[in-house]
């Protein structure tokens, strides 16, 4: 069960029990969901569950298995551990950094200079309905290292998830939405091309 903090304590804790490197550290397994606002250098545990429209400082650190409402703002520098979830119209500020099998919701906004697993993202897609459950949402990240693919359990590159699909289902539906991908890719990249032209 998860332990529920409430604004009031935690604003005591924030001014109160910072360590000697300015560091705010809170537990795992805790519900935060009653509060609205972060300051900045907070280390998060693992497996914390957040409220929708909350705003987050620079630098905080969240562990693994987190999970956010929608509308979160996060400042800059920010890390994030394995599988946490965020909802919709989240923004992420610059040098954020995420570790594998993070989900995204619906339109979300990052700042430059983004790692998805160590990769440094551009761009990324998301479909919706992939897996061997069928209910899996398959995240195509477009990084300048290559396109890196995150589907149910697997997290690797677009080459790596290609010969699993077709090791494990033969099928060329997943073929053919690699496909799209790196030609929708493709395409963001001749549209600011062309943008920067046009400047």
């Amino acid at each position: 069960m998860l332990k529920k903090l409430t604004q009031k304590k935690y604003d005591k804790l924030n001014l109160k029990c910072r360590g000697a490197n300015g560091w705010l550290d809170l537990s795992n397994y805790t519900d935060f969901t009653d509060i609205k606002e972060f300051s900045s250098k907070i280390r998060f545990g693992s497996d914390c569950r957040f409220g929708s429209d909350c705003i987050f400082g620079n630098a905080c650190r969240y562990g693994d298995g987190s999970s956010f409402g929608d509308y979160c703002s996060f400042g800059n520098a920010c890390s994030f551990g394995d599988y946490c979830r965020f909802g919709d119209f989240c923004s992420f500020g610059s040098g954020c950094s995420f570790d594998i099998a993070c989900r995204f919701g619906y339109a979300t906004s990052f700042g430059d200079n983004i790692k998805i697993f160590g990769k440094t993202l551009i761009n990324y897609l998301r479909f919706g309905g992939f897996g061997s459950r069928i209910n899996t949402d398959t995240y195509f990240y477009n990084c300048r290292e290559g396109i890196y693919v995150q589907c149910g359990c697997f997290s690797g590159s677009l080459d790596e998830f290609i010969e699993r699909v077709k090791s494990e289902k033969g099928d060329s539906f997943y073929i053919d939405i690699c496909e799209l991908a790196v030609r929708k890719f493709k395409a963001l990249e001749v549209n600011k091309e062309k943008e920067g032209e046009s400047e």
